[in-house]
């Protein structure tokens, strides 16, 4: 019914969603350990999504598409006792 081509795109269609949804829905956990986890966690879906629209998605453009400025990556996560940005220990 769709043909080679129509399959093709078809599910090339599905891939272009499904990357897009893991960008915005899924955070990084690899080689982490539970307080990270924890950090990671307590942080609410609708601010992980605004931080990848809003801040990481530009700087990746202006880091590695236009090979621009050195400024240095965003943080999400702030340690909770003194208030300053940081990264989980396996993400720096």
């Amino acid at each position: 019914m769709l043909g080679n081509s129509g399959t093709l795109g078809l599910f090339s269609g599905f891939n272009v969603v499904a990357f897009v949804l893991i960008f915005l829905l899924v955070p990084e956990t690899a080689k982490l350990s539970l307080e990270d986890l924890d950090m990671i966690f307590a942080i609410s879906l609708r601010d992980f999504v605004r931080y990848q629209v809003k801040e990481y998605l530009p700087w990746f453009f202006q880091h590695y598409i236009l090979c621009g400025r050195d400024s240095g990556k965003p943080s999400l996560y702030n340690d909770q006792i003194w208030g300053e940005p940081m990264m989980p220990m396996a993400m720096e």
